[in-house]
């Protein structure tokens, strides 16, 4: 059976109803042809805020998830590979006039 990821941005473990509501209509438009399994973001992702308002400038959500899925392709991180990760979502903050620590 074909299995889908599906990778919400919203922390789900508080939103059981959410993801189950996502699994059950999965189910019921691909029936037995596929298998759609739901993640979320961990837990305290966005320290205690909506996904919508970290995630509300579509620039810097889109500029994240694309650095986050290069890494994620190689399979393993380098310490290299994670400052500049680091030092490229810092940039991406600043621009938007966020205090960011060091």
């Amino acid at each position: 059976m074909t299995r889908i990821w599906h990778q919400s941005v919203n922390e789900l473990d508080d939103l059981a109803v959410y993801k189950r509501a996502l699994e059950t209509h999965a189910a019921e438009v691909l029936g037995g042809t596929a298998q759609v399994i739901v993640h979320g973001m961990p837990s305290g992702t966005y320290d205690g805020l909506s996904a919508t308002h970290v995630l509300g400038n579509a620039y810097a959500y889109h500029r994240a998830l694309h650095r986050k899925r290069h890494l994620a392709s190689n399979h393993f991180y380098r310490w290299e590979e994670l400052e500049a990760a680091i030092e490229e979502l810092r940039g991406i903050l600043e621009e938007l006039g966020e205090e960011v620590e060091a």
